[in-house]
């Protein structure tokens, strides 16, 4: 199922976004992508559709604008992990669910 969310962009050493609002469709991966992605710990990780031409790079951060998570009382945030790639009207990414430090 797909969550629609608004986000902004933020750079891993940046202390103000780079880019606001960007509405994004988050979709969970299927499972033979989660594993080519698996690392050492288990994380939550979507496939991302931004609606238009951005530039969003790998390891920006992405935070929810409006959707709060309960574990951390916090926007939700998410790390691009893969290189984002640009289509005629929309940017693809896969992203983890971050919680805690950046």
């Amino acid at each position: 199922m797909s969550k629609y969310i608004y986000v902004n962009v933020q750079r891993v050493n940046g202390s103000m976004p780079v880019l606001s609002g960007i509405r994004m469709q988050l979709d969970n991966i299927d499972l033979s992508e989660e594993l080519y992605y698996e690392g050492v710990a288990p994380v939550e990780r979507f496939a991302a559709y931004a609606f238009g031409i951005y530039d969003i790079r790998q390891t920006d951060i992405l935070m929810d604008t409006t959707n709060i998570d309960p574990v951390t009382n916090t926007n939700y945030r998410y790390r691009v992990i893969s290189i984002p790639e640009s289509f005629f009207f929309h940017t693809e990414m896969t992203l983890d669910l971050l919680r805690g430090s950046m």
